[in-house]
């Protein structure tokens, strides 16, 4: 007994200095515990494999690992879901990129993009990465709730495993139905749509019934996070969301009004994209603003089109002067020597101008302005522009984060899928908070009243045709962006001293009747000529409609800046609003006249070379204007309007600058190409001259039976003289209203002006 006693206390002793096994025990006792204990070593020992963390931490085997099932590995699934799921997404989308027709991409302009702009690939990285990023971060959340609540459960593993793939399922049903219901004009909205057709209250119930699962995920997330904090998984989820909160705390910050004082007047013109006059009921913000301002009822731009028209506002000069006969129109080859920008600088203004659409409106510093906000309008606009229309991205583009994660679609109204108004107020505000300590010049243009006429959760779904009520739907929604930006002028009590215009920068047509100044029943002269007119169909008819006789008519046309005839396209909105009176707001005005018009209330010199004159001289009445066709194609002259089909037929002349990054027209091949394709007009007093170059046309020829096919023929070039008093027109030489009118002094003008640009017609011979 006493031997017994004395081993057990030699034992201990031994235990207490050397208590686990080691170099030094293995030294004294040769062999493992369970060699000194009499057990035999176990199946990895034999195999010499290393202890797992499980058994070196001493925990218990679970379930799955008694019974010998294989383990699950929740995170390779979850991975393989979403990769698969990124990868479905990106080949639907690169299809529709490049297989679309009204795509502004093809090879053509690929070609010029690869060789020479390598630059350029770095915002398609950080495109790519930003893409990555999302969805791997849905993928982390997934497997942080599923981890957390199986942590919170005890559940067994392969119970953990199941409910986590069942949890990604729900999380990516909750996505593309949240995506389906607010981004209305989506690619893959359309794709789904196109398939299940969804009604909004189906669409509601997924929403609620999946984001009430994942509520319940993240509140047992959350329960667990506070029992057990301090687990890796919960610190990093409490960084990201410490981040997330201060970009929100950023945002709301930057948004705050500044408040700066000025003997100058702060000068602030507000254009609206193709907004009509005649509509101005439909915008009562608009209509509160000219019940005290100066409205004037007859006011034109020479060409209309965004880029060309806002060239004459800041320029005064007309399209054909100061080179800018289009949109995307190369600067190089611009007269910007004169601007309203550059005149207000030289008398230490601050000069913005502020857009939502650059992808085609290229007005930027080179007219001098200190700064241009909204997109970054060069090819990457057009690319990642275009492509990024993705479910989950979509999504982030309503998070503090947008511009920061998605500049090419952030305030982007081309983009208009996911383009929301709020964010290019958003845009406004913070560039206001920014401005200098001096009087400011602030040019702001919205775009959501033009084409494509629609916004990432409008409810109008109509995207091929334009028709009435799709216009009014825009016009409603652009009032209501104004009014947002009015106010927002107030509060930075820019508008204390201010010279503010509204204006469009023009109009457009839209299929009604009327929306041409010539009809039948007021012609004169040889009916024969009458086909060389073109046709339009009345919106209020059916697409289908083969009744040319009630259906169609030579009164009506559709788009901007493809009939010269259609002065809707033409007649803008013109108010102002100060302190000084007007002598005659009812001559015809122009956008020319809004520069010299603001030199003139400044006392500052005159432009040098200027067509317009201010609308404060007392000789507005006496002169003659000019208009002008931007270049055409049968595709924005019809209810289906497609800039972006012109675009795609211009891609063999398209260009990008090296070192902006900017899409151009070539300026010499459009000129060689398109030089004799425009249209051309004069309104000399009541007096209307407009002269149509030949064009191509097709019409059915019926072939074998019932058969038939399109068949082209030349239309020859002519001209229509009208009165706009009477409204008689005639297309003659030798009619009674044609020697009424002073066609000599009219045709002097007009060759005086357009000199080589005029087409071979019989009026002008």
């Amino acid at each position: 007994m006493a031997k017994v006693i004395q081993f057990f206390s030699v034992k201990t002793n031994l235990q207490a200095v050397v208590p686990r096994e080691s170099a030094v025990s293995r030294s004294i006792f040769p062999g493992s515990r369970d060699q000194v204990a009499g057990r035999r070593p176990t199946r990895d020992q034999v195999a010499g494999r290393r202890p797992t963390r499980d058994q070196v931490a001493g925990r218990r085997p679970t379930r799955d690992q008694v019974a010998g099932r294989p383990k699950k590995n929740l995170v390779a699934a979850l991975i393989f879901l979403t990769c698969f799921a990124l990868f479905t997404q990106l080949s639907f989308a690169i299809a529709h990129f490049f297989i679309l027709k009204n795509n502004l991409i093809n090879a053509t302009l690929w070609h010029n993009v690869l060789p020479h702009h390598l630059n350029f690939f770095l915002p398609w990285v950080q495109w790519v990465i930003v893409l990555l990023a999302a969805h791997g971060m849905y993928t982390w959340m997934i497997w942080y709730f599923i981890v957390s609540i199986g942590h919170l459960l005890r559940l067994r593993q392969i119970i953990i495993y199941y409910l986590g793939i069942l949890l990604w399922w729900i999380g990516a049903v909750s996505i593309v139905a949240t995506h389906t219901f607010y981004f209305h004009h989506s690619f893959f909205t359309t794709l789904i749509q196109t398939h299940f057709s969804l009604s909004n209250v189906i669409l509601k119930i997924m929403i609620f019934l999946t984001a009430g699962i994942l509520l319940i995920a993240g509140s047992l997330t959350c329960l667990d996070s506070l029992k057990s904090f301090s687990k890796k998984r919960h610190i990093t989820a409490f960084i990201l969301l410490i981040g997330l909160l201060f970009i929100t705390g950023y945002r709301w910050h930057a948004s705050q009004p500044q408040v700066f004082s000025s003997t100058k007047p702060n000068i602030i013109i507000i254009g609206l994209d193709a907004f009509r006059p005649d509509f101005v009921n439909d915008a009562p913000h608009i209509q509160q603003f000219l019940k005290s301002a100066t409205m004037f009822t007859k006011a034109y731009t020479p060409l209309a089109r965004t880029a060309p028209s806002w060239a004459s506002i800041l320029t005064a000069k007309y399209p054909k002067h100061n080179g800018i006969r289009d949109n995307n129109t190369d600067l190089q080859f611009v007269d910007l020597q004169e601007t309203l920008p550059k005149k207000l600088q030289k008398i230490n203004y601050e000069t913005i101008y502020a857009t939502d659409d650059r992808r085609y409106n290229n007005i930027n510093e080179t007219f001098g302005f200190d700064r241009v906000l909204g997109p970054p309008g060069n090819i990457n606009d057009f690319i990642i522009g275009t492509l990024n229309d993705f479910p989950l991205t979509n999504l982030l583009m309503m998070s503090p984060a947008a511009s920061w994660l998605f500049p090419y679609n952030f305030a982007n109204h081309s983009a208009y899928y996911t383009y929301s108004p709020n964010h290019f107020l958003q845009v406004l505000a913070e560039g206001l908070h920014a401005r200098e300590h001096k009087p400011l010049f602030l040019a702001v243009h919205f775009n959501l009243s033009g084409w494509p006429l629609h916004w990432f959760n409008d409810q109008e779904l109509s995207q091929d045709d334009l028709n009435l009520s799709l216009y009014q739907h825009a016009v409603a929604k652009v009032d209501e962006q104004f009014g947002k930006f009015y106010q927002l002028l107030q509060e930075n009590h820019l508008l204390d001293n201010a010279i503010v215009f509204v204006l469009s920068d023009h109009g457009i047509t839209l299929g009604l009747h009327h929306d041409k100044m010539i009809s039948l029943s007021y012609y004169q002269g040889n009916k024969k000529y009458l086909k060389q007119l073109r046709y339009a169909r009345y919106s209020e008819a059916s697409p289908d409609s083969v009744d040319f006789h009630h259906d169609y008519g030579i009164d009506t046309s559709y788009g901007y800046s493809g009939d010269i005839l259609s002065m809707k396209q033409n007649h803008v909105l013109l108010a102002v609003k100060t302190h000084i009176s007007f002598p005659d707001v009812t001559q015809v005005v122009s956008l020319l006249d809004i520069a010299p018009t603001l030199v003139d209330i400044l006392q500052l010199p005159p432009f040098i070379h200027a067509d317009g004159i201010s609308l404060l001289s007392k000789n507005i009445t006496t002169r003659e204007f000019y208009f002008e066709s931007g270049i055409t194609d049968a595709s924005i002259e019809r209810a289906e309007l497609s800039p972006g089909v012109l675009l795609t037929k211009l891609a063999g002349l398209l260009r990008v600058n090296h070192r902006t990054g900017v899409v151009f027209v070539d300026h010499t091949q459009m000129e060689k190409e398109y030089r004799f394709s425009k249209q051309h007009a004069i309104r000399y007093g009541n007096w209307f001259l407009a002269s149509y170059p030949a064009s191509l046309a097709y019409h059915l020829v019926k072939t074998h039976g019932n058969t038939f096919t399109m068949k082209s023929y030349v239309i020859p070039a002519y001209d229509v003289l009208v009165n706009l008093k009477t409204n008689e027109w005639t297309m003659q030489r030798d009619t009674l209203l044609a020697k009424q009118a002073p066609l000599a002094e009219i045709l002097k003008k007009y060759n005086r002006f357009y000199k080589n640009e005029i087409p071979a017609s019989s009026m002008l011979a």
